[in-house]
């Protein structure tokens, strides 16, 4: 039997805070090294309007690069609509248009989604249902569960972490998860209007051919009014 114990000494928030956030990705370091993995970066750009206290839409463009970022994988245009049902849970309705190296795509989705916030910080839940039209090849639809859980370190920093699956439906060899995706990172704030987010994410697929296994390094920015 062993005892480890770790002591942070720091009075720098950011350290004190966002570390506990990150050491559940050191559990994932037996399967970042147990095989071959490919590098990404995604780097999006988005643009959001509040017309009222309840309705928000925004336009988002999203790039994809794989093969170590040396190739595309995709690049998207996202429009969607949110609608604030109660201060704690809303619904949201969106088109995207996907380009990737050999089709294009469309996709419709909806996203129903709940904050619960405790002192500083907040707990949500969210589960996508969403719909892809591909070219000469069976439509693919799936249930995307996803919990994030954040920290208000200031009004400009917000840490998090963030887990996703993806459960395919209506597939012809049985609905299942093939699927996950562990990301970590922070959002910063310059005003109101201005943001942005760097976060590191592991996508891993499985019960597919050739799965698929990633390291993704993002970064994205939205200007909000």
């Amino acid at each position: 039997m062993w005892r480890a114990s770790v002591s942070i000494t720091s009075n720098d928030p950011t350290v004190r805070y966002l570390l506990p956030l990150l050491i559940p990705l050191f559990f994932l370091e037996g399967k970042l090294f147990a095989q071959s993995t490919d590098f990404q970066t995604w780097n999006s750009m988005a643009a959001e309007k509040s017309f009222d206290k309840k309705w928000t839409v925004s336009l988002e463009e999203e790039l994809r690069l794989q093969d170590n970022s040396t190739r595309l994988r995709s690049n998207y245009l996202d429009l969607d609509v949110t609608y604030q049902c109660t201060q704690r849970f809303d619904v949201t309705g969106a088109f995207r248009f996907i380009m990737k190296p050999d089709e294009l795509a469309t996709r419709l989705y909806a996203d129903f989604s709940y904050s619960q916030p405790i002192n500083d910080w907040t707990v949500k839940g969210r589960i996508r249902v969403q719909h892809e039209f591909v070219p000469n090849a069976q439509d693919e639809n799936y249930l995307r569960p996803q919990l994030t859980i954040e920290y208000r370190i200031s009004k400009k920093w917000e840490p998090f972490i963030e887990e996703e699956l993806f459960y395919q439906l209506f597939y012809y060899e049985g609905d299942q998860f093939n699927e996950s995706r562990t990301s970590a990172g922070a959002r910063y704030k310059f005003n109101k209007h201005h943001s942005v987010k760097m976060s590191y994410l592991f996508e891993k697929e499985f019960n597919v051919n050739d799965p698929l296994t990633a390291n993704v390094v993002g970064a994205s920015y939205k200007y909000e009014w």
